[in-house]
């Protein structure tokens, strides 16, 4: 259960996201302690704790979770995959999560805008109401069959701060808050995500995820960012 909501809320978030992105960026490895709340109006709810390391020339995502068990899980950009007990559990994935995280956009110097400027969607407005950028961004070629019809996205003092995700009918597929922003080498990192989403069930999922101790370019704990996993 842990890991298929886990899995669910990423790939609301990020999956549906089409990147043509450049790797020319300074920083390319990112560690940190981390902690995820998640809660649901069904009554659903779950924490877990950890390490996450990524390596963005590895092109996978490792979470080293110590609570509520001991495991590992792995994205990369076919797959998320569980390592508990020396058992491995495979969910293949269709859409993109990698490109889309906040620790890829870190890396890359594309979080102010969510990587957005590298996809077909194109900034359609920009607004000023209360403090915040307010820009809009729709899908901009027609040739690409996505859920997405729009995004909204807030700035403030030049930081993301939100993402609402539109789906047909300006339905409301997600929304994310991004706060708490902490300096790591000259560039701000968001030490608290916030992400809202609707289930099936007419439920709402809530993800709080934290962020500390954050280090880049590490020259240590190779054995995690080059997680290799072994098959039963």
């Amino acid at each position: 259960m842990v890991i298929k909501q886990f899995r669910k809320a990423y790939l609301i978030i990020m999956g549906f996201l089409f990147p043509l992105v450049s790797y020319s960026q300074l920083y390319y490895r990112i560690e940190a302690d981390f902690t995820t709340k998640e809660k649901s109006t069904s009554g659903y709810e779950n924490l877990m704790m950890g390490k996450v390391y990524f390596d963005i020339n590895q092109r996978q995502i490792v979470f080293d979770v110590y609570f509520p068990e001991k495991e590992v899980l792995i994205i990369n950009d076919t797959a998320t995959i569980t390592v508990r007990a020396g058992k491995v559990k495979k969910h293949e994935l269709s859409g993109n999560l990698i490109d889309f995280s906040v620790l890829s956009l870190f890396l890359k110097g594309e979080l102010d805008y969510f990587g957005l400027k590298n996809t077909p969607f194109k900034l359609e407005k920009v607004e000023k109401e209360n403090g915040l950028v307010i820009s809009t961004w729709i899908m901009g070629d027609k040739f690409v069959n996505s859920p997405v019809s729009k995004l909204l996205l807030s700035q403030k003092n030049n930081n993301l701060h939100g993402l609402i995700t539109f789906g047909p009918g300006d339905s409301i597929i997600s929304k994310q808050i991004f706060t708490d922003y902490i300096l790591v080498e000259g560039m701000q990192f968001p030490g608290r995500v916030l992400q809202f989403s609707p289930s099936a069930d007419g439920s709402e999922f809530k993800k709080i995820t934290t962020y500390k101790n954050i280090v880049v370019n590490s020259n240590k704990n190779d054995s995690f960012y080059k997680y290799i996993y072994r098959h039963n």
